[in-house]
């Protein structure tokens, strides 16, 4: 016996909107788990190389602009998350004075040699050079002014002296710029001497104080070669001496002679 039956019902097919909207939502960075170019950040810029499409844990580094300085413990840095969006930043990047201002008298304090992030109203410190000591009340800091400039560092140190270098024998000193650290003094010696040792000497520094680096010298008499007239040789060089001329009133300067013999004297 026949039967009749309906046949079997199917689900209409989706409407070409609906499929529009899944093809777009399975192809979005959300789904895919990717980003889009990095954010924007105030006074910085990102440090990548034009690509506008990031994979998941992708991250980008960013540099402060110039005239700004990356404030110390901030990070610098968004990675990209995998519902597609980037990591948010604090603002990192902001106004600092360069180095602090060297001078020839004084150094930093250490607590601020490794410091690079200096904003406006940031004071540093400074202490006396190695060869300086403090003379003055004056505060050794300067402050970061709204201009980005430093303010100006109050001379706090002075040269440490040498002793006085004493008194040359048959000789002077010639001081030309003082007596202070890193200053030269020069020696001589009065006509008819001669100086034994250094010519020169200058103030340097030795631990923590400064001296002298050499000692005075000495000037000892330059000794001259000896004259002799006919009649005043002495009877020792008679012997040995048997080629000089006697001429009546003429000289002999024998005194290269006398110098390389030992016991020619009188």
């Amino acid at each position: 016996m026949g039967c009749a039956c309906a046949p079997e019902s199917r689900p209409p097919p989706p409407p070409l909107l609906l499929l529009s909207l899944l093809l777009l939502l399975l192809l979005s960075p959300t789904v895919r788990g990717n980003c889009g170019p990095p954010p924007e950040i105030p006074n910085a810029t990102p440090e990548w190389d034009g690509n506008t499409n990031f994979s998941e844990n992708s991250f980008v580094l960013y540099s402060c602009n110039q005239g700004f300085k990356k404030i110390p413990d901030k990070d610098n840095t968004v990675v990209c998350l995998n519902d597609g969006q980037w990591t948010t930043l604090e603002t990192f990047c902001n106004k600092s004075c360069g180095a602090p201002t060297r001078v020839s008298f004084a150094s930093l304090k250490k607590a601020y040699v490794n410091l690079n992030y200096f904003p406006i109203g940031s004071t540093v410190e400074y202490e006396c050079r190695p060869g300086f000591q403090r003379y003055s009340s004056l505060s050794g800091k300067s402050t970061c002014l709204e201009n980005l400039q430093w303010s100006k560092v109050a001379e706090i140190c002075r040269k440490k002296s040498c002793p006085n270098p004493g008194e040359i024998i048959n000789g002077y000193i010639n001081v030309t710029t003082g007596i202070l650290f890193g200053s030269e003094i020069f020696f001589s010696c009065d006509t008819g001497y001669r100086l034994i040792g250094s010519s020169s000497a200058y103030c340097y520094l030795t631990g923590s104080t400064v001296d002298w680096s050499d000692p005075l010298p000495t000037c000892t008499g330059i000794r001259k070669s000896p004259s002799f007239r006919e009649g005043n040789i002495p009877q020792s060089l008679h012997s040995w001496f048997p080629f000089l001329n006697y001429m009546s009133g003429k000289a002999f300067n024998i005194g290269l002679l006398l110098q390389k013999c030992s016991f020619c004297k009188t």
